[in-house]
């Protein structure tokens, strides 16, 4: 039988459900910085756990038995402690925001300076009173300081209820003052939301302290919850997207295209024929790098073959027979991230073959084994000693010297799951190693 409570409780139970999972969404977001989204996730975790223990505390409410008398005990502290927990996670998330350059906790302890600005001091209050407020819930389990369980397993209000209230709002009307000072560091989307968290539960706390049989503020805080999730999803989406494009506005390199640009040049007056295919050739290259910009998806290997054979051309135009291509091309039908390739042939050209005044030889193949698609590029050039080579961190494999490399590396990750691996000897050459599980058959 639908009445107003199933509905009440039935929204608990989806909201907790829904903050828990919008949680481990938080966790797993890439491009975002830890302490945001650290805080961030803490945030939705609590408000599930609030919202689990009030449904409990109201399933549980009047039953009789032991295990319905620990778990009114049990849901009441926890909704009650959470609560003041809440406010706590959300100033630090406000904190990682405004000053991203603060130590958080260490820093409002101590007032240190952040960059340019001091950590105002109602940035640490709003942290200390939430700390007061969740001893004082503790304080409450053995005083009945905020409410009661009588002997039918029944909660009920004290009249120091409303001092409870205090501690939730109070860090929130501060936390309010340091969004309206500072607003202008955040996005206008997020400064919505979080002034929204702030309004929307204090208004549902007027309503809490007169008319009681709903949990008003825990469904304020829900609803506030999950708007806020929704605006930093977006706002991630919004920053990824940005990253991408300078990810592969870098993979760009401006130094080929200038030395392009300054060798067609040299040609238009005694080459002009030559001059003009190879100003065609850079024009469809040129064409190629610029619409793959701000891609989230991976191209079919086709495409990304068709943008290499261009730059490849270009190189062998620049550098005339120093450069010696040997291609074998087996497979041929899969996904991979754009300018994945040119990246790679670029790497062994620059810093493999040219070093040497000779030049030399740049081989590169593709094949399937054991369910995944290889793609080697490698040079008989200069070579290095890779187990000594210090442009490589060897805690997390990344090229220290090399953005494109690295750049490669985490789209491959990120895009298909795919790997990226280097090998090479001095006097030898390099030679890298793309592994992507094989989805595709040719």
């Amino acid at each position: 039988m639908f009445t107003i409570q199933s509905a009440h409780v039935t929204f608990l139970i989806w909201g907790a459900i829904f903050c828990l999972v919008a949680g481990i969404i938080i966790l797993n977001m890439k491009g975002t910085e830890r302490k945001k989204k650290f805080f961030l996730a803490m945030l939705e975790f609590s408000v599930a756990w609030l919202l689990f223990n009030d449904t409990l505390a109201w399933l549980y409410r009047g039953a009789q038995g032991n295990f319905a008398y620990f778990i009114v005990r049990f849901s009441n502290f926890w909704t009650f402690f959470t609560s003041d927990l809440l406010a706590l996670f959300f100033n630090s998330y406000i904190i990682s925001y405004i000053f991203p350059g603060s130590a958080l906790i260490s820093d409002m302890i101590n007032g240190r300076s952040v960059g340019r600005s001091k950590m105002p001091r109602r940035a640490y209050m709003a942290f200390a009173i939430s700390v007061i407020g969740m001893m004082l819930v503790i304080v409450s389990q053995y005083t009945n300081l905020y409410y009661y369980i009588d002997e039918n397993n029944i909660y009920h209000r004290t009249d120091l209820f409303p001092i409870s209230m205090f501690f939730g709002i109070a860090p929130l009307l501060l936390d309010l003052t340091l969004l309206l000072k500072y607003r202008l560091r955040l996005r206008k989307d997020l400064f919505r939301a979080l002034i929204f968290y702030i309004v929307t539960p204090l208004a549902a706390g007027i309503i809490a302290i007169f008319v009681y049989g709903i949990s008003w503020i825990n469904i304020a805080v829900a609803v506030a919850a999950v708007y806020l999730f929704i605006v930093v999803l977006k706002e991630h989406d919004m920053v990824m997207a940005d990253m991408r494009t300078a990810i592969l506005v870098s993979q760009i390199k401006p130094q080929f295209l200038y030395n392009t640009i300054e060798s067609i040049q040299k040609d238009c007056y005694h080459k002009p024929e030559k001059a003009s295919r190879y100003l065609g050739t850079f024009a469809v290259y040129l064409r190629g790098s610029l619409d793959v910009l701000g891609s989230k998806d991976c191209v079919s290997f086709a495409h990304e073959w068709n943008h290499t054979q261009n730059y490849i051309e270009l190189e062998k135009y620049r550098n005339g027979e120093k450069l010696i291509f040997d291609i074998n091309i087996q497979a041929t039908h899969f996904n991979l991230p754009a300018l994945t390739l040119q990246p790679l042939i670029e790497n062994a050209i620059s810093h493999g073959l040219l070093p040497k005044e000779e030049g030399g030889k740049v081989s590169i193949k593709t094949y399937r084994d054991n369910g995944y698609v290889f793609i080697e590029v490698e040079d008989d050039g200069v070579g290095f000693d890779f187990e000594n080579y210090e442009g490589i961190n060897r805690d997390n494999g990344a090229f220290n010297s090399s953005i494109g490399l690295n750049n490669v590396k985490s789209r491959l990750i990120e895009m298909c799951s795919g790997t990226l691996t280097i090998k090479s000897r001095p006097g030898h050459g390099t030679r890298a190693i793309v592994k992507i599980p094989d989805k595709g058959v040719d």
